[in-house]
């Protein structure tokens, strides 16, 4: 997902992305994925530690997947 959003902070950004990302899977019933969004200023960086902010979800971070919905 990209998009022109310079007038907010790296974190709000990162924050509307893992919010539609979370909302569509809710909607499509597929539970929590692992994804990792990543937030550049300017032009994409080489490498992760280039973003400017950087968010992950590892549901399954335990070795323990989360209950899905019936």
């Amino acid at each position: 997902m990209a998009g022109d959003r310079r007038h907010r902070q790296p974190e709000e950004d990162a924050e509307y992305v893992v919010t539609d990302l979370v909302t569509e899977w809710g909607m499509r019933g597929t539970g929590e994925q692992h994804v990792r969004v990543i937030v550049w200023e300017g032009e994409e960086g080489v490498d992760p530690e280039d973003a400017a902010f950087t968010v992950e979800i590892q549901p399954e971070i335990d070795g323990e997947c989360p209950p899905t919905a019936d």
